[in-house]
């Protein structure tokens, strides 16, 4: 029986009453959201069984703009790591790569990483995805490298990176990690990160609105990035594509509510257990 279904049953026939649900509780916490002034605007969704079943929202999603709803387009921010860990499975299924080989197999110029001791465990794809490769947390200094190139990103590589912790110890939130995870996608497919992301999820689940530059998509669905100053909110303006953005906090991918409840079901199918860890499992 479903959880939005009533049966009936009688000794004459068998009926069977569809109860609607009611949302209002739901509307009123997103309601309440924007009048609290936590942010200038919200889109919401309810999924079940895969299907979005309500959505709604309040506030603006721009200076003029509209209200936001479920066709509203938003930046998604440190949601697009999902997409980095599902590309490297996708690769580790296919067999072209191994979660626990040496991360400098994938990627040589890592080899100028020293490790902060001399029995620390080599740096592997596993820790990276599970962000415990002892990197220190890096907000907002991530936030500042959005448009860093390859060629950049070579160079900040070769100068090593500082340790927090013996890799594998313990989790640290790590943006630097899924960068490195998303190098590694574009060196071992041969297709730069983006594109492979496009071609290998977002067009074969139909996701013609999620996209990784504002340039790919119109005007018009967009909602505006704000931050409060004085009291009053300020729109800002999108930052330009780049390593960092392409696969990590404040990601240049923008996508529609609607699509993102479309890939939920999606991921796990193409996934197996990373770590027995259950505290290591986080991967965004």
């Amino acid at each position: 029986m479903g959880a939005h279904t009533l049966v009936l049953l009688g000794t004459a026939q068998i009926g069977v009453l569809v109860v609607q649900p009611d949302f209002s509780l739901v509307d009123a916490i997103f309601q309440k959201f924007v009048e609290d002034d936590v942010a200038p605007g919200v889109a919401y969704g309810v999924t079940h069984g895969g299907k979005l079943i309500h959505s709604g929202g309040y506030g603006i999603t721009r200076n003029g703009g509209t209200l936001p709803h479920s066709q509203s387009i938003f930046r998604i921010a440190s949601m697009t790591k999902s997409f980095t860990a599902a590309a490297v499975l996708l690769l580790r299924d296919e067999g072209q790569l191994d979660l626990d080989e040496p991360i400098t197999t994938y990627l040589p110029e890592m080899s100028a990483v020293a490790l902060p001791s001399s029995d620390s465990p080599a740096l592997t794809l596993r820790l990276m995805l599970t962000m415990s490769p002892g990197f220190p947390t890096d907000d907002p200094w991530a936030d500042r490298q959005e448009a860093m190139t390859p060629d950049e990103l070579g160079v900040l590589i070769s100068r090593g990176f500082a340790f927090a912790h013996i890799p594998g110890t313990r989790f640290e939130y790590s943006n630097l990690a899924y960068v490195l995870a998303g190098r590694v996608v574009s060196r071992v497919s041969g297709i730069y990160f983006t594109d492979f992301v496009r071609s290998r999820f977002l067009e074969p689940l139909g996701m013609k609105n999620t996209r990784f530059s504002r340039n790919e998509l119109g005007d018009a669905l967009l909602t505006r990035g704000h931050k409060k100053v004085d009291g009053n909110w300020e729109e800002l303006d999108f930052s330009n594509a780049g390593e960092f953005s392409n696969r990590v906090h404040h990601g240049a991918r923008c996508s529609r509510d609607t699509e993102l409840f479309r890939r939920t079901p999606t991921f796990p199918s193409v996934t197996r257990p990373l770590m027995a860890k259950p505290w290591l499992m986080a991967l965004g």
